[in-house]
C-alpha cells in the first residue's frame, strides 16, 4: 500500500511544511528531523518508500510532544511510530 505524504500538516496552532532534503541521512545521520522554529519536517528524499510514514509519524510525535509539552522519552517516541504507522498503514 503506497502512502501519500502531505506537503503540509497542521497541529494545533501551528502548520508545518513537509519538505525532502537530500543527504539527510549521510550528513546528519537522520532519516528525518522536525524544525521546530522554520516549522518544516525534513524527510531524507533517499527514504525506502516503507520507511517514509515512520519517520514521518516519528517527526509528528516530536511535533507533538513540543506543542502540547508531553513528556514523552525519544525511545518511546520510536516505538509509538512503529505502531502508529502499522496502525495507519494497516487498519485505515
Amino acid at each position: 500500500m503506497k502512502i501519500k505524504i502531505p506537503s503540509k500538516i497542521k497541529l494545533g496552532t501551528s502548520e508545518y511544511e513537509v519538505w525532502f532534503m537530500p543527504f539527510l541521512y549521510r550528513d546528519e545521520g537522520f532519516a528525518g528531523e522536525a524544525y521546530h522554529r522554520l516549522r518544516r519536517i525534513g524527510l531524507d528524499k533517499d527514504l525506502h518508500p516503507q520507511d517514509l510514514p515512520i519517520t514521518l509519524v516519528h517527526e509528528v510525535l516530536h511535533v507533538i510532544k513540543r506543542q502540547y509539552s508531553c513528556d514523552i522519552k525519544d525511545e518511546d517516541i520510536d516505538r509509538l511510530a512503529y505502531g502508529l504507522s502499522e496502525f495507519l498503514i494497516n487498519c485505515l
